[in-house]
């Protein structure tokens, strides 16, 4: 299992470096875009999709001494032959791909700190992010570990459009030697406000599920993550070092 999710994340890292595509692809939001309302709400529900396109993790925390870094890979597809998206950005490639480093440091109390960051390659989209997640119930050799996450994104690099999500979800793990799988569901609440002046802001919520696979091997771990947000499915894979 963890060597294909190696090979899957080492397969998506060439096409994004690699896809001629990819070369060029900004998104401007102006006045001379001539954007209706309703793309405008259609690209904000993707654009929050593509916040909220991350490894979750299992449910258990990482202990007071514990860490983990890594890089999260995330396959996300868009609409590119919809008017709104060739408004916005031109010709956007059919297929983005998301790299997010990751960073997570345990704390007492089965209390876990997050921050992310991600800039899609060849664009002018970057986004933030944070959360704290705390293991209602930590898990042992029984009973599975239970786990309440708020989370908080943000997106950066585009003129004009100040787009953030709030989200809180609630998850379970249960290990098995160096196999941790895990579940959880949650709800994401997004605002979304362009200074153009024929847009009016939006705000709207959605659902998150999501199920995903933890191998670990001494200091390595290698995670492979399906979620499903407004109804559509993202893919997720994360190569991290910690303890």
């Amino acid at each position: 299992m963890s060597k294909k999710i190696s090979y899957f994340l080492m397969v998506v890292l060439f096409c994004a470096t690699f896809s001629k595509k990819a070369l060029g692809f900004d998104v401007t939001l102006s006045s001379s875009t001539s954007l209706l309302q309703t793309e405008f709400k259609e690209l904000s529900e993707e654009l929050s999709r593509a916040l909220n396109a991350s490894v979750s993790g299992p449910a258990e925390p990482l202990g007071i001494l514990g860490f983990d870094v890594g890089v999260d890979v995330t396959t996300f597809a868009i609409d590119d032959n919809a008017s709104r998206w060739t408004k916005v950005a031109g010709d956007p490639p059919h297929l983005l791909i998301l790299p997010k480093l990751h960073a997570q440091k345990g704390l007492p109390f089965g209390v876990d700190l997050s921050a992310t960051y991600t800039k899609i390659p060849s664009s002018n989209i970057s986004m933030v992010g944070g959360g704290i997640k705390w293991a209602v119930v930590s898990g042992n050799a029984v009973l599975p570990a239970i786990a309440v996450r708020g989370s908080y994104e943000k997106l950066l690099g585009i003129s004009d459009w100040n787009l953030s999500t709030y989200g809180v979800d609630l998850s379970a793990s249960k290990g098995f030697a160096l196999v941790t799988p895990y579940i959880g569901v949650g709800q994401i609440w997004t605002k979304s406000t362009a200074t153009v002046a024929a847009l009016t802001p939006e705000s709207f919520g959605a659902t998150k599920a999501f199920a995903g696979l933890k191998v670990s091997l001494l200091l390595f771990s290698f995670v492979g993550e399906v979620s499903v947000i407004q109804g559509k499915p993202l893919y997720s894979g994360r190569m991290g070092v910690g303890f």
